[in-house]
């Protein structure tokens, strides 16, 4: 049930809801005793196999992730035969629920497009994070302290502890032989992390519990004292918020520092009193980059504004139609190099925009991609596996007709100059020059394409022709609509030197034309 109701919503969280079902199964019940934890023996076997997954990750790290793997599933895994009248009863219901959508979704995935996103292959640089690919702010520590919550999760037999390191195991191998696939490896890393960061929050926990049984026995107390436990949860949640606090610069008092990295470069840091916070959480500016708007000042609006304004009144000028703009990177001087894609809404849907978010979605976005890197001296060809052209503003103007695009953007001096020169491009309209922060100047100016009708549905349905042998047969074609045109002439007789047409009924009752034979 909570499968099919999990992906319901997302395709995502569906995959970890089945790895996390499966490991669920494995995970001995609350009711039966681990093979290690029934005898003195056995608990010396299971410290040991610690002592020597430890040993492993100081001595010999690359073999860590195979040795404690065998060892967490040595000692986690288990099986109960009650699981399988569980699953017998709840998984068909959830594969069912499951299978509302997703059943019709994977039949028609053909349809779909793939941006082949490449799967990662630099394994250990994202299991055991790098700073070329990302800085995870204390990542020693957050590893640490999962590795003590795997281990006080064995002493204090609790089984979450057990269920997220098999669930932390599943999703480090899962990312490593994942086939290069729709799903991009890359999507499981989050849960990876999710819990690995609840592994650790799991061994704090489970500290200060270590700590209380230890205060209790100490006293002599048959109970863990609970004063101890709050202390405890204190501690460690004004820990928690200084720090937060501190890596997101909004202590009361704090100051602005820097410090010089070994290579030289210099790094912001955050001062409060003796502490110095050198891992700066970017959470608050990302979060008002944003959510402050097109209008924010840090943004390129002024050019912007200047860009839709041109293209509601070429609307209104010109008439409606699709539009194509040239592509670079310095489009994310808007707050995004998606924010062209607004003509449809600024316009009234009156520009149509050549590009939508729904990249996956659609069956023409290779097309479009092309199209871009025709039409673009710095395109982004964001798609693996395309036959990328270079820039040709003749390639690119011909797709544009094909596809029924009827404007052209252009902003830099080289696709402006070259549009300029084509035939079927017609300036006209253009916005004033705007200087970007390095200095170059954009000056958005937009191109009429030449015979680019929009491709739009039949009024009415073809007429089907079909071969037609026997001669003298003579062919009627009237509208079917209220009696309307009946008295039209019927076609000339077939001269029986060749094949008649013949004109097939028409569903829609519409005229579609008259057709003599050749």
């Amino acid at each position: 049930m909570l499968f099919g109701l999990t992906i319901l919503c997302h395709l995502i969280p569906a995959i970890f809801a089945a790895v996390a079902t499966v490991v669920i199964v494995l995970v001995r019940r609350e009711d039966r005793t681990p093979w290690w934890d029934g005898t003195i023996p056995g608990r010396c076997v299971g410290a040991g196999l610690v002592v020597l997954t430890l040993v492993v990750l100081v001595l010999a790290p690359g073999g860590f992730p195979v040795v404690a793997t065998l060892v967490a599933l040595a000692m986690l895994v288990g099986f109960d035969g009650r699981a399988l009248r569980w699953a017998a009863v709840s998984a068909p219901v959830g594969f069912l629920i499951a299978g509302f959508w997703f059943v019709p979704f994977y039949l028609n995935s053909a349809f779909l497009n793939d941006m082949g996103w490449e799967k990662y292959t630099n394994y250990a640089q994202y299991l055991w994070p790098q700073p070329d690919q990302f800085d995870m702010a204390n990542r020693n520590l957050w590893f640490a302290l999962a590795g003590v919550g795997m281990v006080l999760s064995l002493v204090h037999r609790v089984r979450l502890g057990w269920f997220l390191t098999l669930t932390l195991v599943a999703f480090g191998w899962l990312f490593v032989f994942l086939p290069q696939y729709r799903l991009w490896n890359a999507r499981l890393l989050p849960f990876y992390y999710l819990a690995l960061y609840l592994l650790a929050s799991l061994g704090v926990a489970l500290v200060i519990r270590s700590l209380a049984i230890l205060a209790g026995r100490l006293t002599g107390a048959s109970d863990e004292p609970w004063p101890v436990d709050v202390a405890g949860v204190l501690a460690v949640a004004v820990v928690a918020l200084v720090y937060l606090m501190g890596s997101l610069q909004v202590l009361p008092g704090g100051t602005q520092g820097q410090r010089t990295l070994p290579d030289g470069e210099v790094a912001p840091t955050y001062e409060w009193g003796p502490l110095s916070f050198q891992d700066l959480n970017n959470a608050a500016n990302w979060a008002r980059y944003n959510f402050a708007g097109l209008e924010d000042p840090a943004k390129a609006y002024a050019e912007f504004s200047a860009m839709v304004d041109m293209m509601t009144e070429v609307g209104e000028q010109n008439g409606c139609g699709r539009a194509m703009w040239e592509y670079e990177s310095g489009l994310s001087r808007f707050g995004t190099p998606m924010a062209p894609m607004l003509l449809p809404y600024f316009t009234d849907r009156c520009i149509g925009s050549m590009e939508g978010l729904y990249f996956e979605a659609s069956s023409t976005t290779p097309f479009h991609f092309i199209n871009q890197s025709e039409l673009s001296p710095a395109p982004s060809r964001p798609q693996r596996e395309l036959p990328y052209p270079p820039f040709d503003m003749n390639a690119g103007v011909r797709h544009l007709q094909l596809m029924g695009v009827r404007y052209y953007l252009a902003s830099t001096d080289t696709a402006v100059d070259v549009a300029r020169l084509h035939p079927d491009l017609t300036e006209i309209a253009s916005t004033e020059e705007f200087t970007l922060a390095d200095g170059s100047v954009r000056q958005w100016v937009v191109f009429e394409v030449a015979d680019a009708p929009l491709v739009e549905s039949l009024e009415y349905l073809p007429v089907v022709l079909t071969p037609d042998r026997r001669p003298h047969r003579r062919v009627g074609v009237r509208r079917g609509a209220a009696g309307a045109d009946r008295d039209r002439p019927d076609a000339p007789q077939d001269s029986g030197t060749g094949d008649g047409l013949v004109s097939g009924s028409h569903p829609l009752g519409g005229a579609a034309g008259h057709i003599r034979p050749r």
